[in-house]
C-alpha cells in the first residue's frame, strides 16, 4: 500500500496540494507587485525618469494588484513577463545602475497592458491607457497579429483599449488599427485537456534561453546554440500536434498516478516552451515563473515527458514558497557537489536538484505501483540516488533558516522511509537511464536549473 503524505501546507511542498501551492503562487505574486511599486517610486526619487511615465507605470501595477484579488489563476495576472522585467530591476538596483533602472521602469506599461486589458474585457468594464512599447514581443506586431505588414517601432506610443481595438497613435506612417486579442493569442497554443499553454514567441524567453546558453557555455566546450522552436515551425511543420499528444501523455500518466500531483503542476505551470540546442533537457526559472523550457524528442515515452513535466513543477513549487523568505542562510556557498550537474553549484541549487530528486522518487515509486515498467524502475533507482547524494550535501553544509530546517526535515523523513524500499540504488539500473540522463559516473546529468 502506498504511503500518505500528510497533505497540507504545513510539509512545505514535500506534499502535492494545489489549495497550498496556489496560496503560495497568489502570495508570491502579491509581494512581487509590492515590491515593484517601491521600486518604481525609488525611481521618482532619483529623478531620472520622466514622472509621467513612472506615473502610467505605477498605475499599470496597481491596476494588476486589483485583478489579482480576483483571479482564479495568479499567472493570468502577474505574468512570466512581469516576473521577467521584476527581476532585471532588481539587477539594476543592486549594481547600483540607476540610468538602466530608469529606462526600464516605464516598460511596466507594456508588460501589464495585456492583462490588464484581458481583465477590463471579462469584466466588460472600459479600460484605456497609453503605454511604450518597448520590449514586450507580443506588443511588436508580427505577420499574424498584423496580417496587413503595419508594426509599430520600439518605442511607440500607443493607446489601447479594452473594447476595442488597439490604435496606435504614434511610430506608424498614418494609424492602424490592431486586435489586441490576437497579440494575446500570438505564439500561444493549448495543451490538450490542460490549463497549460505552449508559448512559442517572445523576447522574455529568448533572454532567458540566452542565460541558459551563457550558463552552459562554462560547462561545455561547444554547447549547440539554443532557439525557440518557432510559431511556424510549431503550426506548418506538424509539431504542435506531435507535442500537444507527447506531453498530453505526460500529463495523463501524472494524473493517473499521482492525482494531487497532477492537480498542483496544473496549478504552478502555466506554459511549456519548446527550444531547440544541446545539450539541454529542461529548465525552469524564477525569473520567468510560471514557464517550463524543454528540449524533448517525440518519440520519447510518456515515462520521460512525465519525468521532466514534474521535475520543472517541483522547482517551481520551491520558487513559490521560499522566494520570499528563504530556505538556506548560506544559499550562496559554493563548491558543493551536484547530485545532478557536473559543475560545483551553490548551495540552493543543491537544495533545487534535492527536492526535485525527493518529488520523482515519490512519483516513480506510485508509477511502479499503479503502471510498472522497466523505464519506471530505471528513473526510480536514479532519482533516490540523487535524493540520497542531495541529501549528504545539505547535511554537511547546509545553515538553515526556521522554515528551511522545516522543509528539510520533512525531505528526511520521507527519504528514511525510501530507505526501507529501496536502501542501495542499482548501477545496473540508473546508469541504464537515458537518452535523457547521462550516466551517473559521468556526473553529468542531463542539463537542469
Amino acid at each position: 500500500m502506498l504511503h500518505t503524505i500528510q497533505d497540507d501546507e504545513a510539509t512545505l511542498g514535500v506534499a502535492p496540494s494545489a489549495a497550498a501551492a496556489l496560496r503560495s503562487k497568489r502570495s508570491l505574486a502579491e509581494n512581487t507587485l509590492s515590491s515593484s511599486r517601491a521600486i518604481l517610486d525609488g525611481v521618482v526619487q532619483i529623478g531620472l525618469a520622466e514622472k509621467s511615465d513612472v506615473a502610467r507605470a505605477i498605475d499599470a501595477v496597481e491596476r494588476l494588484e486589483v485583478l489579482l484579488i480576483g483571479a482564479s489563476r495568479p499567472g493570468d495576472v502577474v505574468e512570466p513577463v512581469f516576473y521577467e522585467w521584476y527581476f532585471r530591476a532588481i539587477e539594476h538596483y543592486k549594481s547600483g545602475d540607476f540610468k538602466q533602472l530608469a529606462w526600464l521602469a516605464p516598460a511596466v506599461s507594456a508588460v501589464a497592458a495585456l492583462p490588464i486589458l484581458r481583465g477590463s474585457a471579462a469584466s466588460r468594464t472600459e479600460c484605456a491607457f497609453e503605454v511604450d512599447l518597448l520590449e514586450d514581443g507580443r506588443l511588436i506586431l508580427s505577420e499574424r497579429a498584423s496580417p496587413d505588414g503595419s508594426a509599430p517601432r520600439v518605442g511607440a506610443r500607443a493607446r489601447l483599449s479594452s473594447q476595442d481595438r488597439i490604435l496606435h497613435v504614434a511610430g506608424t506612417e498614418g494609424r492602424a488599427s490592431l486586435d489586441w486579442r490576437a497579440l494575446d493569442a500570438f505564439g500561444r497554443y493549448a495543451v490538450p485537456g490542460s490549463p497549460i499553454q505552449f508559448w512559442q514567441a517572445g523576447h522574455t524567453l529568448e533572454r532567458i534561453i540566452a542565460a541558459y546558453q551563457r550558463d552552459l557555455s562554462s560547462i561545455y566546450e561547444d554547447p549547440e546554440p539554443f532557439q525557440l522552436v518557432a510559431p511556424g515551425e510549431f503550426e506548418h511543420e506538424g509539431l504542435y500536434d506531435v507535442f500537444a499528444e507527447r506531453f498530453r501523455g505526460g500529463l495523463s500518466l501524472i494524473e493517473a498516478c499521482w492525482p494531487d500531483l497532477y492537480d498542483e503542476t496544473c496549478v504552478l505551470t502555466d506554459y511549456f516552451t519548446l527550444i531547440k540546442g544541446n545539450p539541454f533537457i529542461g529548465g525552469s526559472a524564477i525569473s520567468c515563473l510560471g514557464v517550463s523550457f524543454f528540449k524533448l524528442l517525440p518519440d520519447w515515452s510518456d515515462v520521460c515527458f512525465a519525468d521532466h513535466i514534474v521535475h520543472e513543477a517541483a522547482h517551481q513549487r520551491l520558487h513559490v514558497e521560499f522566494e520570499v523568505e528563504p530556505a538556506l542562510a548560506n544559499g550562496d556557498f559554493t563548491a558543493v557537489i551536484s547530485p545532478i550537474r557536473r559543475d560545483p553549484r551553490p548551495l540552493y541549487g543543491v537544495l533545487h536538484a534535492t527536492f526535485v530528486f525527493l518529488r520523482l522518487s515519490l512519483f516513480f515509486e506510485r508509477v511502479l505501483a499503479v503502471r510498472p515498467s522497466p523505464e519506471a524502475e530505471q528513473r526510480f533507482h536514479r532519482h533516490v540516488l540523487g535524493l540520497y547524494r542531495g541529501i549528504e550535501q545539505l547535511q554537511r553544509y547546509a545553515h538553515w533558516n526556521p522554515r528551511g530546517q522545516k522543509l528539510y526535515d520533512h525531505i528526511c523523513r520521507q527519504a528514511d522511509r525510501l530507505k526501507t524500499i529501496l536502501p542501495h540504488p542499482r548501477a545496473e539500473l540508473y546508469d541504464k537511464l537515458g537518452p535523457d540522463y547521462e550516466p551517473v559516473s559521468a556526473l553529468a546529468a542531463a542539463y537542469h536549473d
